[in-house]
């Protein structure tokens, strides 16, 4: 596709009337130069209507628009922070499937998934940290890569509150009782770090194998799962 071909479909739609609207509703010529190519470029997302459901690569757009892909990626995640439905519940969904659509790579103790939008990543990020401290390593591009550990690690941010919860108060009482040398550590942390430590050298795949098992049906799907977590904190 070229400029003139997407001019041509743009034509068909309220593109023009929208964006002189936009550009001038703050006093023509206002508007500094980075505002005005993202209103330009979210005009066209909103309008071409193929892009509606299924927006473009930003190489694709890159070379429609004439300049970089790294510029689109720094424009659309501005978009994303402003887009009004992209509340909390709405990243949590997003990454939910995401995590689900991982593949499996290097003999299934790594998973690859790509996160092509800039406020879902940052979204993933402020989960890990709150839960697991720094633990976030492969969350700062589109395309992800991370260990069966990692991803176990960021599987455990997304469980549902009240699986949640329940999770979280098992293993704080079993902190208390073991012989725990760092009393402030998060439980989803020790929780991890015990399964990592009992599954040995199938660490990675294991741990692969239960994020699987917690994004299809939660721990509920995990047999006798309150035991099981119990007996992973003593050994």
């Amino acid at each position: 596709m070229n400029i003139k071909e997407l001019s041509e479909v743009l034509k068909e739609t309220n593109f023009q009337e929208d964006m002189l609207h936009s550009l001038v509703e703050k006093g023509f010529g206002s508007l500094p130069a980075r505002e005005t190519a993202l209103t330009i470029l979210e005009l066209i997302l909103q309008h071409y209507p193929e892009w509606k459901d299924n927006p473009p690569e930003d190489y694709e757009l890159a070379r429609l628009l004439r300049t970089s892909p790294r510029k689109i990626r720094g424009l659309r995640d501005d978009l994303a922070y402003r887009d009004p439905r992209k509340d909390d519940d709405w990243c949590l969904n997003e990454l939910t499937e995401l995590l689900k659509g991982a593949e499996r790579i290097k003999d299934g103790a790594y998973v690859t998934f790509e996160i092509d939008d800039g406020l879902v990543r940052d979204f993933a990020r402020k989960l890990v940290r709150k839960n697991l401290g720094v633990f976030e390593s492969g969350l700062n591009n589109t395309v992800v890569k991370i260990s069966g550990e990692q991803f176990i690690a960021l599987t455990m941010t997304i469980l549902p509150e009240s699986e949640f919860k329940k999770l979280e108060k098992v293993l704080s009482k079993e902190i208390a009782k073991e012989k725990v040398k760092d009393k402030d550590v998060s439980p989803i942390r020790l929780f991890v770090n015990s399964f990592i430590k009992s599954a040995g050298t199938q660490a990675g795949k294991k741990s692969v194998d239960l994020a699987f098992t917690v994004l299809t049906g939660g721990l509920s799907d995990v047999k006798d799962a309150i035991d099981y977590l119990k007996e992973l904190i003593k050994k």
